[in-house]
C-alpha cells in the first residue's frame, strides 16, 4: 500500500523543502491505513495459499509432459539417425 500511487502523493503532499524535500513524518506516521478484519485476512490468505498451490501443481504437470516429450524427441532423432526407425 505504501508503494501505490495515491498514498506517494498524500506523502508528497506534506513534504516542504524545494532543494531537498523532506516529508513530515508525523504526518506520515498518523495516517490511517485500511485493513480488513484479521478473520477476514486469514480467509483471504487461505484462499491464496490454495490457489498458489492448484497453479504449482499446474506448472508442474506440464513441466512433467515437456521432460517426457523431450525425451521421446530425442529418441525420435536418435532412432531415425541410426536408421533402427524409418520415416
Amino acid at each position: 500500500m505504501m508503494l501505490s500511487p495515491k498514498f506517494i502523493d498524500v506523502v508528497n503532499m506534506s513534504t516542504y523543502g524545494t532543494k531537498m524535500p523532506r516529508t513530515n513524518w508525523d504526518f506520515v506516521g498518523n495516517m490511517k491505513a485500511p485493513f480488513p478484519p484479521l478473520a477476514e485476512q486469514t480467509r483471504i490468505a487461505a484462499y491464496l495459499d490454495d490457489k498458489c498451490a492448484k497453479i504449482d501443481n499446474n506448472i508442474r504437470l506440464r513441466e512433467s509432459i515437456i521432460s517426457k516429450l523431450t525425451e521421446y524427441k530425442k529418441s525420435l532423432t536418435y532412432e531415425t539417425a541410426t536408421g533402427k526407425d524409418e520415416i
